[in-house]
């Protein structure tokens, strides 16, 4: 099964503030091999906006220190599994 996997950083490590994040790892997976994996900086925070933003570039799974409810809620709403 292909997976494309959102991870928060900040200074390379898992940031543990989802919206707060300095840039995210987006690892493309298939079963447990990774296939592709680049860092990308998020859009200025926004309340709400990270979850549509992953969402178009095709993230499937988000690996977070912590996040809101709310961005629970927006992830969940895409069929992106938190």
């Amino acid at each position: 099964m292909k997976k494309k996997i959102a991870i928060p950083l900040e200074e390379g490590i898992l940031c543990s503030h989802f919206g707060h994040c300095q840039q995210f790892a987006i690892i493309d997976a298939e079963g447990k091999e990774i296939t592709f994996e680049t860092l990308v900086t998020p859009p200025p925070h926004e309340p709400g906006l990270l979850p549509g933003w992953l969402a178009e570039k095709g993230v499937t799974d988000v690996i977070a220190g912590g996040m809101g409810q709310r961005a629970i809620n927006l992830f969940n709403e895409r069929k992106i599994n938190v």
